[in-house]
């Protein structure tokens, strides 16, 4: 692995909690192979793009990984009618690439959804097309019309989402939901043992949604994965 930078950064306020702050720990990579990044996976760490990043905060540990074992995942009541709810929806994989439709979309949901400026063309293909590590497109489609995308990265053993964006015009379809479905079922048709969903956070309402897929393990403080015990229905 060759990295370009290595730091601390105190990044300012919690984006999960109003009353901290929020700083991490964060090297970019030039070069990674797959195994690296599972090593670093199990270390606590995320990448955005070659940004490889995992928070550091004072007085807190909450926001730790969560994964599912994609062999023994069972879809509840409510997500199996999500599934069927979208069962018109045309899911494509590919290697990710952008264009104007997609950078639309994506400045749509994060302006709607978390209030965030827009990208430009040069940010996006920086943060999703630039991966040190072998990755995949995930598009969902409704009558030909672009509705949803997500990003995941292909670790052999592993599959990890990177992000997910889709139109929030569309509510009653859940599409953040089926999109993790659709990832499960892609990932245990691949041979992937895990799904890695990013950061869990316990007490933060917007972050609570990961632990409905069960059963999941969270990685602990002690750095060891394990049954996530507290996942809400």
């Amino acid at each position: 692995m060759r990295t370009s930078f290595q730091g601390f950064v105190p990044s300012g306020p919690c984006p999960y909690f109003t009353d901290r702050e929020w700083a991490q720990d964060v090297f970019v990579v030039a070069q990674m192979t797959p195994a690296e990044y599972v090593l670093l996976l199990d270390r606590g760490f995320r990448r955005s793009g070659r940004w490889i990043y995992r928070p550091r905060c004072a007085g807190c540990r909450e926001c730790r990984p969560l994964r599912i074992p994609t062999a023994r995942f069972v879809p509840s009541r409510t997500q199996k009618r999500i599934l069927r709810l979208n069962a018109d929806l045309v899911v494509a994989v590919a290697p990710p690439r952008f264009d104007a439709e997609r950078l639309e979309l994506h400045n749509r949901y994060v302006a709607e959804r978390h209030d965030h400026a827009p990208m430009d063309a040069r940010a996006y293909r920086e943060y999703f097309l630039d991966s040190p590590v072998p990755s995949r497109e995930l598009t969902y489609r409704l009558d030909g019309r672009l509705v949803g995308l997500a990003l995941l990265d292909d670790l052999g053993t592993i599959q990890s989402a990177v992000y997910t964006f889709y139109d929030s015009a569309l509510p009653r379809r859940s599409l953040g939901t089926f999109s993790i479905l659709w990832e499960l079922g892609h990932a245990l048709r691949s041979g992937a043992q895990w799904l890695h969903l990013g950061f869990h956070v316990q007490g933060s309402e917007k972050m609570m949604y990961k632990s409905n897929f069960r059963p999941c393990e969270k990685l602990g403080v002690d750095g060891q994965w394990a049954l996530h015990r507290e996942a809400e229905a």
